[in-house]
């Protein structure tokens, strides 16, 4: 833990999200007259210039990191917004991959997905059965809330936002898990927080050719390539998953497989690359 920087906060919290995803026609944006921010797309499609995107919570993580590297887990999932308004009419459609929910849940929308490709929109197909089976796995997906669920969801996105943020150094990767807490928090009607952040994608230029090697500058692979290299990081990563595996069992139950995506997976993996670019990029 000698390599933790905590930026002179009391805390640092390591988060990830998983998001889901809304457009709107440029000519006529409901979203941007409510007041969201959108979001430049990962990968551009030929109608982009059609469009404008919005990402939302579709789940947070956060592990807190206390000086005496005491750490704690926290996990929330959100709702679907598809059609809650008109404004949410156009949505990509929710990945059993990279849903937090019970194990029956997400086997359960593996297997009603329609065959489309990944991250598609609704508006994008053509055949009535496959949209069909898009709004299946939407509404199985749903089929695990309740309003006492939510109301959690929402109170640990509150927590973090209006208790832990002025108190810690928050370390993720990419910006777009800032644009779906700030877009989240608008529609919960929370103040959108002022976060004091370390971007992980600020070092790509160092990941270039790391260990002469040729690789994607995905989280999961970059971790690997110093915990494959480095015992100790090894032995804190295989333990702080450990303790998410505990920690996600006693919300969901067993059988919900913790893998890249997770988002309190990613959320080691944001630590430990955390650590390594300290340890071994700080020149």
């Amino acid at each position: 833990m000698e390599f933790l920087d905590f930026g002179g906060k009391e805390y640092i919290i390591y988060m990830d999200a998983e998001f889901q995803t809304y457009r709107s026609p440029i000519k006529d944006d409901k979203l941007a007259l409510a007041g969201y921010k959108l979001t430049p797309p990962f990968v551009y499609y030929p109608n982009d210039y059609k469009y404008n995107t919005y990402q939302f919570l579709l789940n947070i993580a956060f592990i807190i990191v206390e000086r005496s590297g005491a750490t704690h887990n926290y996990i929330a999932a959100f709702p679907s917004l598809l059609n809650s308004s008109s404004a949410f009419n156009d949505g990509r459609i929710l990945e059993a991959a990279y849903t937090v929910a019970s194990p029956s849940i997400v086997k359960e929308m593996g297997r009603v997905r329609p065959d489309v490709e990944k991250f598609a929109f609704l508006s994008n197909l053509s055949s009535n059965s496959k949209k069909s089976d898009f709004l299946k796995v939407n509404t199985v997906y749903q089929s695990d809330f309740n309003p006492e669920m939510v109301k959690q969801s929402v109170s640990t996105l509150r927590y973090l936002c209006e208790q832990l943020a002025p108190h810690s150094k928050v370390v993720h990767k990419g910006h777009t898990d800032i644009d779906a807490i700030a877009n989240s928090c608008r529609l919960y009607n929370m103040p959108v927080p002022a976060l004091n952040t370390r971007n992980l994608n600020h070092y790509s230029h160092k990941f270039v050719g790391l260990f002469g090697e040729k690789h994607d500058k995905k989280l999961g692979t970059l971790q690997e390539l110093f915990a494959s290299r480095d015992q100790e990081l090894r032995w804190l990563r295989n333990t702080l998953i450990a303790d998410s595996e505990r920690y996600v069992a006693s919300i969901y139950g067993e059988g919900l497989e913790l893998k890249a995506h997770n988002p309190l997976v990613d959320c080691v993996y944001a630590m430990i690359l955390d650590i390594a670019v300290a340890k071994y990029l700080s020149d």
